[in-house]
């Protein structure tokens, strides 16, 4: 497929048939090129058909980013957050409140995984 846009192989073709037909005229060689490119394009897409076709198009269909350029956001302030360090430190602080509180939990969880990992090896 990559081949059908390699500038060397298009002018490959090009120089194929102007060395093929040295008689015909330009508008006549021009048509002779197109025709050729289309059918080796047309011949390197025959592989994207069914169910590649359909692969293709869900994975960018569950990728695909939408951008919204009626709604832009609107930057209300920019600046250092004086508060950061404090916040930082609440943050820290319900995390480890959060872990003691399910460190059942947790333990039961990492004997889980860890079963989980020796079984595969």
């Amino acid at each position: 497929m990559l081949n059908a846009f390699n500038p060397d192989k298009l002018e490959e073709i090009v120089e194929k048939v102007k060395t093929e037909n040295k008689d015909v005229t330009p508008a006549s060689i021009e048509e002779l090129i197109k025709d050729k490119t289309e059918k080796f394009q047309n011949d390197a897409a025959k592989v994207f058909t069914g169910e590649l076709n359909e692969f293709i198009e869900n994975v960018r269909k569950a990728l695909e980013q939408r951008v919204d350029n009626l709604n832009p956001d609107q930057i209300m302030t920019a600046g250092w957050d004086k508060d950061n360090k404090v916040k930082a430190n609440e943050l820290i602080n319900d995390f480890a409140s959060w872990i003691d509180e399910n460190k059942d939990e947790l333990l039961a969880l990492q004997i889980f995984l860890g079963n989980l990992i020796e079984d595969e090896n």
